[in-house]
């Protein structure tokens, strides 16, 4: 056999027994199973001060509805956000569905939802505060006897009045802003300031 006959035999055998060992290397793939985990919905916490209620959110996407049960006016949860760390809703006010107080919200970050209902009268101040995340604010068919304030703050915010009589009305937002206003009165002046956002 000559020289270059084993040479090219060598290099062939070095070759394809290389080729052998990669096709016999079996890659080892270790799995690990994922932890579950689920949206979290936050906790707000509601109280009363000098007969006035202040409402805190968290940084979980809270869900919330200010509304009459009977002849009360409650701040319920929606969507497993918690009231207080507890499931039951705050009573605003045992004695009519008439707020004598004032109301101040504040969601803090997350995607927040905050529904006022009907059938409700408000004698002094509201303000919702959305602040950051993407935010749903509302009211419908209720009565605001002085000024009622919805604020998205950054994000995507969605700010809707329905049926509503007020006084005075202040919407604004600083991210994508969109305003609906329906079948409402106000009787004072109307301010909708979107500043820097797409709206």
């Amino acid at each position: 056999m000559s020289i270059q006959k084993s040479f090219r035999n060598t290099v062939r055998n070095i070759l394809s027994g290389r080729r052998d060992r990669v096709r016999n290397r079996r890659a080892i793939v270790k799995t690990e199973a994922l932890e579950v985990k689920a949206m979290l919905a936050g906790n707000v916490l509601v109280s009363l001060s000098n007969g006035n209620a202040q409402i805190t959110g968290d940084s979980q996407n809270n869900s919330i509805e200010i509304v009459a049960s009977g002849n009360t006016i409650v701040v319920q949860g929606l969507n497993n956000t918690t009231i207080n760390g507890q499931t039951t809703a705050f009573v605003l006010s045992a004695s009519g569905l008439s707020f004598a107080g004032g109301l101040e919200a504040r969601m803090g970050a997350g995607n927040d939802s905050v529904r006022i209902g009907s059938g409700l009268t408000f004698q002094k101040d509201v303000f919702v505060n959305g602040q950051a995340g993407d935010d749903t604010l509302g009211a419908e068919s209720s009565t605001f006897q002085k000024q009622l304030r919805l604020a998205g703050e950054t994000g995507t915010d969605g700010l809707a009045l329905t049926q509503v009589t007020a006084k005075d009305v202040r919407l604004s937002g600083t991210g994508v802003l969109t305003v609906a206003i329906t079948n409402s009165t106000i009787t004072g002046w109307l301010e909708i300031d979107s500043e820097r956002g797409a709206d």
